[in-house]
This record gives structure tokens, C-alpha cells and sequence, in this order.
């Protein structure tokens, strides 16, 4: 009986060390297969709106992600500020973020870049007042969540990239006041 419980004993413990073993090579074979990636974009964008208004918006970008395949492809969160020239909006997106970079023999690595979430806008609007203090209208602040979506294609070289591309998004949801237009960022990852 004694022998018994020391042969089980021995085997648990052969068994539970080899799988111990096994998981640490497991894992470090997927650290490096999946790695932690940050960049970072800011640039210009030019668009219209459908009513025929033009506006000029600074834009800028953080997305954290993984990037697996060799680091050439990139998954993300991202969150962002645009601010709008002439309008007075100011919109925060948030939204899911996929990057590719293809091969190239050159330093040059050309990318894609694709982006799609919802964004939070504030702007100012003026209300007249019953009792008005110092002038007949008063700010109003207005907020309403929107619809944003990019999509963009440039190149990278180490850790500076630049791209160039579309957007299509939208300050409410009921009425889809769309903005769209192009936009040319730089970057830097981490």
C-alpha cells in the first residue's frame, strides 16, 4: 500500500512537471508570434458636409493593439480628438483599428489602414432667452454620438509613418449629418 501511494505520488508529480514544462515553451513561442503595439497619427482633413458646407478639421489618433503575422498585421482600439475649423465642433472617436503592412524589399513598408467605431461630438449652439442677461441668446452646449469610419493607405519606415485617405463620419445618428472628405496623417509607433 505504501509502495502504491509513493509510485502515484511520483507519477503526479513527473506528469504535473512535464506539463508545467510544456506550457513554458508554449508561451514563450506565442510571445513571439503576438506582440503589444502602439502608435499614434495626427494630421489634416478636408471634407464637406451634406448640406454643401466645407470644413478643415485637426485630427489626431492613439490606438493600442496586438500585431501577430510576423508584426505585419495590427488589431486595435483606438480613440482620437477632431476639432473642427470654422464650425466649432469638437468630436471624440472611439473605434476598432486593423493596419497591414505589406512586404518590401526597401525600408519603405506600404500599409492600409481601416477604422470604424462611433464618435462623441459637442458643439455650441445659442437659445433665446425669456429673461436674457446682457443679451437676448445664451450658449447652449449640444452633444449627440455619430457614426466614424476611415480608411487609408501610405507607408512606413521604422517607427514614422505617413498616410493619406478617406473618412465618412457623422455627428448624429437620427439625422446622419455626414461629414466626408480626405485627410493626410503622420505617425509614430511604439
Amino acid at each position: 500500500m505504501k509502495n502504491t501511494v509513493v509510485i502515484i505520488f511520483s507519477i503526479i508529480f513527473m506528469i504535473t512537471k512535464t506539463l508545467c514544462f510544456c506550457q513554458e515553451v508554449e508561451n514563450t513561442e506565442k510571445e513571439k508570434k503576438i506582440a503589444y503595439s502602439f502608435f499614434t497619427e495626427y494630421g489634416l482633413g478636408v471634407g464637406g458636409f451634406r448640406d454643401d458646407g466645407i470644413s478643415v478639421e485637426f485630427t489626431g489618433i492613439l490606438v493600442n493593439g496586438i500585431s501577430f503575422n510576423q508584426k505585419r498585421d495590427m488589431i486595435g482600439i483606438g480613440v482620437g480628438c477632431d476639432l473642427y475649423y470654422m464650425v466649432f465642433v469638437q468630436s471624440y472617436p472611439l473605434f476598432a483599428n486593423y493596419r497591414h503592412y505589406f512586404s518590401s524589399k526597401t525600408d519603405y513598408k506600404p500599409l492600409i489602414n481601416i477604422a470604424m467605431g462611433t464618435e462623441l461630438s459637442f458643439w455650441h449652439t445659442h437659445r433665446h432667452s425669456a429673461y436674457p442677461v446682457g443679451g437676448d441668446e445664451t450658449p447652449n452646449i449640444q452633444c449627440a454620438t455619430g457614426l466614424y469610419t476611415t480608411i487609408a493607405g501610405g507607408f512606413r519606415r521604422k517607427a514614422l509613418s505617413f498616410t493619406s485617405g478617406l473618412f465618412l463620419k457623422s455627428w448624429e445618428l437620427d439625422e446622419f449629418f455626414f461629414r466626408y472628405g480626405v485627410e493626410i496623417k503622420v505617425g509614430y509607433t511604439f
